[in-house]
């Protein structure tokens, strides 16, 4: 499954990279890639349960999702 989330905070190239390591990292996460222009992170990931942490994570970063993506 893929999700694209609408993401506050993302500034730079360096803000990028910490997501993309730090969401890479977690277990069940295939494939991280996060657009600086639009905010927005893609993860593919095996399931729900997964995705729920990688939300944690990025609010946990100082990223956290906006809207009704938000956990």
């Amino acid at each position: 499954m893929t999700t694209t989330l609408k993401v506050q905070n993302i500034k730079c190239q360096g803000c990028a990279h910490t997501i993309t390591t730090n969401l890479s990292g977690l277990n069940g996460v295939e494939a991280v890639s996060v657009t600086t222009d639009s905010q927005s992170v893609a993860i593919q990931y095996k399931n729900e349960n997964v995705l729920a942490e990688a939300k944690k994570m990025l609010v946990s970063l100082g990223y956290p999702v906006n809207g009704d993506n938000a956990p």
